[in-house]
């Protein structure tokens, strides 16, 4: 029972998440948050953050309604402790927009992340790598929406900071890297967007283990550049390995698969 122990559990849930073990990673989650619990009590930061990352949890297996109601929860023990203008708060927002999001409240979702946005300017940066995760956040909203061109302005200014804050590993970059390649892909600047997609893809092999979903995902991504190239061999190959794997570790029920 200590805070060391706490600490560590929720380190190795990131990790684990970042793995694609949402099992384990909930688990770990769950076990820091109780610990939390009894040593800081019901309302601190710790237990904030710990109700944050099961939420996470919940939105990576598309049970929004259980993400968003952990993170309004998360939420309201922030702002008690910190005021509306703190990074914590930014984080907090950030999340919430996306399971409102996933809920199909989109006007709602982009006034979250804008507010989220403008709280890291403020406190962190416009340089800030969690700057640059929002940004790409409000792009994903965007392209989503199916406003692709107002989504490339904001995917370029994540990728203006990968040589110079985030580096190639960093996840913001890959995820940028496809939103901007489908992004073109939908305003018809193929050749372009296959070009960001295949960047996308040698990171995310790179930086991913084998038969993570990431890798199946932007594989399917650059199939469908490979249809509109109407490089059809090409295009089959790379999405039947990619349906497999999604149908594996996403489900057949799955938006991606």
């Amino acid at each position: 029972d200590s805070a060391g122990l706490a600490a560590t559990l929720n380190s190795l849930a990131d990790l684990l998440q970042y793995k694609g073990d949402l099992d384990g990673a909930d688990s770990a989650f769950r076990e820091a948050l109780e610990i939390h619990r009894r040593l800081d009590g019901e309302r601190s930061d710790p237990v904030a953050a710990s109700l944050n990352g099961i939420s996470v949890i919940h939105g990576q297996r598309g049970e929004w309604a259980a993400a968003e109601s952990l993170q309004r929860e998360a939420m309201t023990i922030i702002i008690a402790r910190h005021g509306r203008e703190h990074p914590d708060v930014a984080a907090g927002l950030n999340t919430l927009a996306f399971a409102v999001q996933s809920r199909g409240r989109t006007f709602e979702a982009e006034s979250l992340y804008r507010e989220a946005l403008a709280i890291r300017i403020r406190t962190l940066g416009p340089d800030h790598p969690e700057t640059a995760r929002t940004w790409m956040n409000l792009g994903w909203l965007l392209h989503d929406s199916g406003r692709y061109a107002d989504a490339l302005p904001e995917a370029e200014k994540v990728l203006a900071m990968r040589g110079r804050v985030l580096g190639d590993d960093h996840p913001a970059v890959g995820s940028t890297l496809v939103l901007y390649g489908q992004s073109l892909l939908r305003i018809g600047r193929v050749a372009e967007g296959e070009a960001s997609l295949r960047d996308a893809l040698r990171i995310r092999e790179r930086a991913m283990p084998p038969g993570h979903w990431l890798i199946a995902a932007t594989r399917s991504a650059v199939g469908e550049a490979l249809v509109l190239r109407q490089r059809y061999p090409d295009a089959e190959r790379m999405l039947i390995g990619a349906l497999a794997t999604l149908r594996s570790a996403r489900g057949e029920d799955a938006e991606l698969t």
